[in-house]
């Protein structure tokens, strides 16, 4: 598949920055894949950044809220900030650290006091990183020109294998990795066609094992270890058996899901952010159908963690409870520089923006 050029991105989405519009307002979406060059930074930040169209931009120290209910302020849930010169265009966390692929590098972030403990480049010369994965004891970051997959040591932070696809990777390109497979999927709309692919990496002989055709688009992958989940910006979302890579099943949920990263699994379910209805769709995984949906308005991402399902839409980053399916929190925009995606891990909640990653404490985010 035909992947398109950095310049094209840059020309059509960077200075636009706008990839969706829907509902009645405007929904900003930055897919994985699209960024400057990441900086090592040593601390956060003395002046605010330029924030995202809609959102006000930080102050120089974190604000103290006060809650409706009692005189007593409330501590704010920002606590760190580690600064980008670029798109966070994936998190992932593992090894006991935060991985940020932004522009031409992947950062290691020390969730502690978020410092920079490494900087790799990766395909400097070339279309950098396109996302990052944690999974088999390392980290991995697909590449779309030349299609590649680059698996990084997390004891020596070195680059020890690049995998070739056999093909440039091209759309929206999604990764997830277990303990047994890295999954990979890549695909756009070509020539009044529409189809993709999903492709597995086996991480013990660093090779790719199975290729499964795509009947759409894929907009995102999530992987467990026995099935893998990818969801189609018609609005299918297929299952795929891991051991086999075969498609051994479908869910219809009755639309568009549109271009976002919009799976996620957790609490037993498979959770779907629909943008254009304004809702995230829970999935039972053994019935395969859609047995929930939580109003949320336009998600545009997903991850879970912390006992909860957290979503970043227009207000800011709701949390949903997967036991009640019931948003139970919510971050206003306002208090964060523009976030496109969210990860977690040692307890903090990561949200990555066009110019920063901000680690916020999860307890302190309250209805």
């Amino acid at each position: 598949m035909r992947s398109r050029p950095r310049g094209w991105i840059a020309r059509n989405v960077i200075d636009g920055l706008v990839v969706l519009a829907v509902l009645a307002g405007s929904l900003w979406v930055i897919p994985r894949g699209i960024g400057g060059r990441a900086e090592r930074t040593e601390a956060p930040a003395a002046t605010a950044a330029t924030s995202s169209p809609g959102v006000s931009a930080p102050p120089t120290r974190p604000p103290t809220a006060v809650s409706t209910s009692t005189s007593h302020p409330q501590r704010s849930a920002v606590v760190g900030t580690v600064r980008l010169n670029g798109f966070a265009q994936g998190m992932a966390f593992g090894a006991g650290s935060l991985w940020v692929a932004s522009g031409e590098r992947l950062a290691r972030v020390n969730p502690a006091d978020d410092a920079v403990e490494a900087s790799l480049p990766i395909a400097a010369d070339d279309s950098g990183p396109a996302g990052v994965a944690y999974g088999a004891g390392a980290v991995w970051v697909p590449v779309a020109v030349p299609g590649s997959v680059w698996r990084v040591d997390p004891r020596s932070n070195k680059v020890v294998a690049k995998i070739p696809l056999g093909e440039s990777l091209a759309g929206f390109i999604g990764v997830s990795a277990t303990d047994g497979a890295v999954w990979i999927t890549s695909g756009e709309q070509q020539d009044g066609e529409r189809g993709g692919i999903l492709m597995r990496i086996d991480p013990h002989r660093n090779r790719v094992t199975a290729r499964v055709p795509l009947p759409g688009v894929p907009s995102d992958v999530a992987a467990a270890r026995s099935s893998v989940w990818v969801a189609l910006t018609n609005g299918q979302v297929l299952e795929v058996d891991a051991s086999r890579g075969r498609v051994i099943g479908a869910v219809d949920t009755g639309g568009p899901l549109g271009f976002t990263q919009t799976v996620a699994l957790g609490g037993g379910s498979v959770w779907l952010a629909d943008p254009l209805s304004g809702v995230v769709l829970r999935v039972d995984p053994d019935s395969a159908k859609v047995v929930g949906s939580v109003p949320t308005g336009a998600v545009t991402a997903l991850a879970f963690g912390s006992g909860a399902i957290w979503a970043v839409g227009k207000p800011g980053i709701l949390r949903i409870d997967p036991g009640s399916g019931r948003v139970t929190a919510t971050l206003p925009a306002a208090q964060l520089d523009g976030v496109l995606m969210v990860a977690t891990g040692a307890g903090w909640l990561w949200a990555g923006g066009a110019e920063a990653v901000t680690r916020l404490d999860p307890k302190l985010i309250r209805s």
